[in-house]
């Protein structure tokens, strides 16, 4: 079994990278094999809807690493898409990738259909169930099995200790769930 971690973050290394981290470790655990992906701090654009995907499968831009995603996910079992918490939801970037990726791959094509999906967030509670919808609605409409912990996924670093094995917790098990998934 081979599971994407989409890095949704414009820092390569900040919070969003160390509960993918945990999920990772959840994984590992049961001996799946992990793809890191990051989308990278550079601007990006969103689909303007010229539909040459609809003959293709991919997007017709190729700055970024949207096709990337597209050729991984067609390859893997699945993907964990994790997001910092921006004003209330996703990140805009990772959103207009995603976009992206799920109107060509799924579109049309169904190329995702059945594969895993999960999501996270990461910053303060205001807006963290709300970026997970978002997440998860990528899946729904790419008819992907979608997994989920026991408590949300939501990741925030600076909590009590005791909160924070819990939280540690819930996103290594949400790597377990996921490898169970199989």
């Amino acid at each position: 079994m081979k599971i994407i971690l989409l890095n949704g973050s414009p820092r390569s290394n900040g919070k969003t990278a160390e509960a993918l981290a945990l999920v990772e470790e959840g994984l590992k655990e049961n001996g799946v094999e992990t793809v890191n992906m990051w989308i990278g701090n550079k601007p990006v654009r969103g689909c303007i809807d010229c539909r040459n995907c609809f003959k293709t499968q991919r997007c017709a831009f190729n700055d970024d690493i949207c096709n990337e995603i597209i050729e991984a996910l067609i390859d893997a079992d699945g993907i964990v898409i994790g997001s910092p918490i921006y004003f209330g939801s996703a990140n805009g970037a990772l959103c207009s990738i995603i976009d992206r990726v799920f109107y060509a791959g799924s579109t049309f094509a169904h190329l995702f259909d059945g594969k895993i999906g999960a999501s996270l967030a990461t910053g303060v509670w205001l807006g963290g169930t709300a970026t997970l919808d978002r997440i998860n609605k990528y899946y729904i409409s790419s008819a992907m099995k979608i997994v989920t912990a026991p408590e949300y996924t939501l990741y925030m670093s600076d909590v009590p200790d005791a909160r924070k094995e819990r939280i540690t917790e819930n996103f290594k098990n949400l790597g377990r769930l996921i490898a169970n998934e199989a």
